[in-house]
């Protein structure tokens, strides 16, 4: 009886050793550092610039068009988030005229994606996992369908995509504009909050 009690107390360590080593490694991929700092202030804290605002002087920050979030009946035309599980095969997210592009091996297990707004007024997602550091580049497109710049208000071919820090401060990605598609497209190594001006 004594021998068996020791048998059962041995599995039983080995088993919380495993569940604790297994833990550990499922965790490891959204510990990896990037210039990445989202938190979740940051997700919850919306970005939204006013008629005439600026990142880069003399280009206006894309406004939206009054009635972008009305309600058709019971149908929200606008979710507030869109999240899936892509694996190493890739995939595509969507949310609203927003896409969000992951290739074939750009994550080594099958993970959550989210896009979630950050502007009422302007066109900015948040996207997550954050920190998390990608195998190779994602593709974020962002629609200025619907701002002044749909319809000869601005000029959208100097359109880019910024990043956007905690502390407000943005980084322009290097950007293509699909003027006749209305959308600016980059390609991204890590997430965070992503804007267009």
């Amino acid at each position: 009886m004594r021998a068996l009690f020791r048998t059962f107390a041995r599995i039983n360590r080995l088993l919380g050793l495993l569940t604790l080593v297994l833990l550990l490694a499922g965790c490891s991929l959204f510990d990896s550092s990037t210039s990445s700092t989202t938190t979740d202030t940051e997700s919850s804290t919306l970005w939204n610039p006013q008629s005439g605002d600026q990142i880069i002087p003399g280009r206006d920050v894309p406004i939206l068009n009054p009635g972008y979030w009305e309600q058709s009946g019971s149908l929200e035309v606008n979710p507030n988030s869109a999240s899936a599980v892509i694996g190493p095969e890739g995939g595509k997210l969507k949310l609203g005229k927003h896409k969000l592009q992951v290739p074939a091996g750009a994550v080594s297990e099958p993970t959550l994606f989210t896009m979630e707004y950050a502007s009422e007024t302007g066109v900015a997602v948040d996207c997550g996992p954050s920190p998390f550091t990608f195998n190779c580049p994602v593709t974020l497109t962002l629609s200025f369908e619907n701002t002044q710049y749909d319809g000869g208000g601005g000029d959208p071919s100097q359109l880019q995509i910024f990043w956007m820090a905690e502390d407000g401060h943005c980084e322009p990605m290097p950007s293509d504009v699909d003027i006749q598609g209305k959308k600016v497209v980059a390609e991204l190594s890590h997430f965070s909050r992503y804007i267009i001006s």
